[in-house]
């Protein structure tokens, strides 16, 4: 069942140390779509997100400065006390490659296509920019049309594939290399 679409006065909020456990419940639960019903597949082990492990990870990383390697920043849409979607951006584990930061996003099944994931994307290019950050990179599952679809809508360009990258149920899966160029957009 879809869930209410967002209200246009609804804005992300930037998650902290005390959110993690929303956030890992949420990937997990987005996660486990991943394939099933009618979605396509856009996660290569979700038995793997364990939240022992993770939590304590992503608390320290959303802790740190911008110009510290690891550093991560969340964003999140909550309705009901629940985290129903999710985006990040992870900073480079190199000081040299501290200018550009890789993208996530996780979007609770029962809001997929209802334009949460643009309203996000479109926070955190916004806030990326703003912070002196000059590239976007991503991953996206070549299978992924509706992915893919959104982020060329941004500008994110094709920068490479790696072929057979994961084997799933189904088949071999192939994974896109994205980027969007933040000083020559805006």
């Amino acid at each position: 069942m879809a869930m209410p679409a967002l209200s246009p006065a609804e804005a992300p909020c930037q998650l902290k140390a005390d959110d993690v456990a929303d956030l890992v419940a949420l990937t997990r639960r987005v996660a486990a779509t991943s394939g099933v019903a009618g979605h396509p597949r856009f996660h290569p082990d979700p038995d793997s997100l364990d939240a022992a492990v993770i939590g304590p990870l992503l608390s320290g990383q959303i802790e740190l400065a911008l110009d510290q390697t690891g550093w991560r920043r969340v964003w999140g849409y909550c309705r009901d006390g629940a985290l129903i979607a999710q985006g990040e951006l992870r900073g480079a584990t190199t000081r040299t490659a501290l200018h550009r930061a890789t993208l996530g996003m996780s979007i609770d099944a029962s809001l997929q296509g209802q334009g949460v994931g643009r309203r996000l994307l479109s926070h955190i290019i916004g806030w990326a920019r703003d912070n002196g950050l000059a590239w976007i990179d991503l991953s996206v599952f070549a299978e992924n049309s509706s992915a893919i679809r959104l982020y060329e809508s941004f500008g994110f360009v094709r920068t490479g594939a790696l072929e057979d990258v994961y084997r799933l149920p189904g088949g071999q899966v192939d994974d896109w290399r994205m980027a969007l160029d933040l000083r020559a957009t805006g």
